[in-house]
């Protein structure tokens, strides 16, 4: 009895039996599985919810709506082999053996270091020599960086915004045009620093628009690391209206022209609740 339970036959039988048990169970399993997931995708999408990646993807827009359909931002998705990198269009120069001057931070109360800015600028050979106006030197020098800046603000008065980004890579999608929309910013609010230096708070709050512009024209991105960016344009933003705060060099209509709460992007009202914002006022 032993010898025949253990026979060869039996043996192979009993995996046979076996292998169709799981089989059997597996495909229960994945039956069921999918049964469930079915269920609750016809539920989900009654509700109006989006499951896939290209239910988040912006439709087309015209250009003529579309703030991204500008040679600074399409030219981000060109493959190029013998032209400078695009990405460095609003890139500022920097000093091989030493630090970039200081930009605002109201955590540590560090004003914009005009001064440095201006050395910065000299050494960089953007302005040849320096003037009595730190600031208006600072002016001169980002004069470099006007044309492509200038397209972003001919574009801001368009309602829409779609990049050229390829989602259907999903993951792997090319987003060079977050960085770029950082840097350009960076000029916007180095400008409005400027402009507040030598007075000129209404151009100051025109470029604070801008960088609130390029904040707005990300809103529509379906990637997290869009949604850090702004974050990051937020506190370039902040760090400048403080500045000009912590100098009083912003009268209150140029505060409430740029009261993002105004312009409907209330995930911006941040401005209204910082220290010394003129709601704290």
């Amino acid at each position: 009895m032993v010898r025949r339970l253990l026979s060869k036959k039996t043996l192979i039988l009993t995996g046979i039996v076996l292998v169709l048990a799981v089989v059997i169970f597996y495909t229960e399993e994945n039956w069921r599985g999918r049964r469930a997931w079915e269920n609750y995708r016809a539920a989900a999408e009654k509700r109006g919810a989006k499951l896939f990646l290209k239910d988040f993807i912006p439709a087309d827009i015209p250009d003529s709506e579309n703030y991204a359909a500008v040679p600074v931002f399409r030219d981000l998705f060109i493959k190029r082999t013998d032209c400078p990198d695009p990405r460095a269009t609003f890139v500022l120069p920097r000093l091989s053996d030493e630090k970039n001057p200081a930009l605002p931070d109201d955590i540590k109360g560090r004003r914009f270091d005009v001064d440095g800015w201006q050395e910065f600028f000299v050494k960089t050979k953007l302005i040849q020599e320096k003037t009595e106006s730190a600031a208006g030197d600072i002016l001169r020098a980002l004069r470099k960086y006007e044309p492509a800046l200038q397209q972003l603000r001919d574009a801001s008065p368009r309602p829409k915004c779609k990049f050229q980004t390829h989602w259907e890579d999903g993951a792997g999608a090319h987003l060079p045009h977050l960085v770029a929309a950082l840097h350009a910013v960076r000029l916007f609010t180095m400008n409005a620093q400027a402009h507040l230096g030598i007075g000129s708070s209404p151009a100051a709050r025109a470029e604070v628009e801008q960088a609130f512009r390029i904040h707005t024209a990300l809103s529509s991105e379906p990637s997290l690391i869009a949604g850090l960016v702004r974050i990051s344009i937020l506190a370039v933003i902040e760090r400048v209206v403080w500045d000009g705060l912590a100098g009083g060099q912003w009268p209150d209509e140029d505060l409430h022209a740029i009261d993002p709460s105004q312009s409907g992007d209330s995930q911006a009202d941040w401005i209204w609740h910082m220290p010394g914002g003129s709601g704290a006022r």
